[in-house]
């Protein structure tokens, strides 16, 4: 008992150092990027996300932040694409984005196909999953709340009163719980990605031994519909669509 006791501590111990460690190399590296120290601020923000496997927006929006000043357009877009997938609702993540994608040379559009995307694109987009679902959560509260008293009082108008409070929390529950369905399903089939390297070319089927069709620079992103072998099939917009190597493109959900 007394070694498990000690397990545990050791445990929480090595968490909590862990944590301040990772703040230490977060304040050094803001520290840094204030003083236009670029490089080597990205090399701690990288360190961080890379070693504790940390999905942060704001940690992907300062990476982001840091290839942009330093001239790398399509690394500075994958990673604002990164922050923006996890906090869609953030002004200044979509307002960078937005900005670094106005150098972009190709000026293609992916239009999302699927319903459930559709919806989720361009009515659920501002709020994230964390807000929905901490939302549900306190409604999901607030609903047992209110059946308890429901059950637990005897006068009848209170009952009324509490039975007319009751359904309209279902109501409303059910709203943010089917929002919330939608946004996590579009989450995991979320499969876009980013061209890294300029005139990457886009060929008829996976291998070079196809027909050329076009090429694609960096930045560029594409809808990733399946993988063979060493290459992506790929959509970049409406009448854009092939085969490109793998190592020309990385996926914007790394995770």
């Amino acid at each position: 008992m007394k070694t498990n006791k000690f397990l545990l501590i050791f445990i929480i111990f090595l968490f909590s150092f862990s944590l301040i460690f990772s703040n230490g190399k977060l304040n050094r590296a803001n520290n840094l990027y204030s003083k236009g120290k670029y490089k080597e601020a990205l090399n701690l923000y990288l360190k961080v996300a890379n070693n504790k496997k940390l999905h942060n927006a704001y940690l992907y929006y300062n990476i982001g932040n840091c290839y942009f000043r330093m001239g790398k357009l399509p690394e500075a877009i994958l990673y604002y694409e990164r922050a923006h997938l996890l906090k869609p609702d953030d002004n200044e993540i979509s307002f960078n984005l937005n900005y670094a994608r106005s150098f972009l040379k190709d000026k293609f559009n992916v239009k999302v196909e699927n319903p459930l995307e559709l919806i989720s694109y361009k009515v659920l987009h501002i709020f994230s999953i964390n807000f929905l679902s901490y939302i549900f959560l306190i409604l999901f509260f607030l609903l047992n709340f209110f059946f308890f008293f429901y059950f637990k009082n005897r006068k009848r108008e209170k009952r009324r009163k509490y039975l007319y409070i009751f359904v309209s929390l279902f109501i409303i529950t059910i709203i943010f719980a089917s929002m919330l369905v939608i946004r996590v399903e579009t989450f995991k089939n979320f499969n876009y990605g980013i061209v890294m390297k300029n005139n990457s070319e886009v060929f008829s089927g996976p291998g070079k031994n196809f027909t050329h069709l076009f090429t694609l620079n960096g930045g560029t992103k594409v809808k990733i519909i399946e993988k063979k072998d060493n290459f992506y099939h790929i959509k970049a917009g409406k009448g854009f669509e092939g085969w490109v190597n793998l190592n020309n493109v990385n996926k914007i959900k790394n995770f």
